[in-house]
């Protein structure tokens, strides 16, 4: 699936690929090769993370600008009602643009409507669906948490239930096994300790507009 989508008066190009594309697709490497540099550009050094990330995904979601790629998204499909956001990169230019959101959107709704139920459009609203991702982003969490449930909550009355539990310690166990899961606050630590330019540094954290966001990862999930 290709086609052209604005973003800020800026054209992009969107491309969308399913699973069984990466075990055979030639252009896979070149891919997994410009991914590797807009990390470097957006984030850091990840290694062999990004072949982890691609030949485990289901759907994975790239936005070129001028023949540059300058986003990705990657989205795991489990069981039948748990996606795992593992995955979104933005080049530092386009980071304000909606382009984030974008690209999770179409991944997911790839998924939901292809992979999910082949009756989605008659009962999507009866069934519960669970979206996992993982952020030390205090902003992405402020416009995530302003039109979704989210766990953990700001609000200490809002307790975690037990499917809700056991669906993050399936993905934790799946996609993370090497690193210390905090029940109490849902903070994975030492996940990102093998790629250390990846660990956030404080001056590179995006913080939120909103003060008691930035009080809630500073104190409670004791972002520094």
């Amino acid at each position: 699936m290709v086609y052209t989508k604005s973003f800020k008066s800026e054209e992009f190009q969107i491309k969308l690929i399913p699973n069984y594309h990466t075990k055979t697709n030639e252009s896979i490497t070149k891919i997994i090769g410009e991914m590797r540099d807009l990390m470097i550009k957006s984030w850091g050094e990840g290694g062999k993370l990004i072949e982890e990330w691609v030949y485990s995904a289901d759907v994975i979601g790239l936005a070129y600008k001028n023949g540059e790629l300058r986003s990705f998204s990657i989205v795991n499909y489990e069981e039948k009602n748990t996606l795992y956001l593992r995955a979104t990169v933005v080049h530092p230019y386009d980071s304000r643009k909606g382009l984030c959101k974008f690209m999770n959107c179409i991944c997911i709704k790839y998924i939901l409507e292809k992979k999910h139920y082949c009756i989605w459009k008659f009962w999507r609203w009866l069934d519960v669906i669970y979206f996992v991702f993982c952020t030390a982003n205090p902003l992405l969490y402020a416009i995530v948490s302003k039109n979704e449930n989210v766990y953990p909550s700001m609000d200490k009355r809002q307790k975690i239930s037990l499917k809700d539990e056991e669906v993050l310690l399936n993905i934790v166990k799946k996609f993370a096994p090497r690193a210390k899961y905090d029940i109490e606050t849902s903070v994975l630590k030492e996940d990102l300790k093998s790629y250390p330019s990846l660990i956030y540094e404080e001056k590179s954290i995006s913080w939120s507009d909103d003060k008691k966001v930035n009080d809630f990862f500073e104190t409670t999930l004791r972002l520094k």
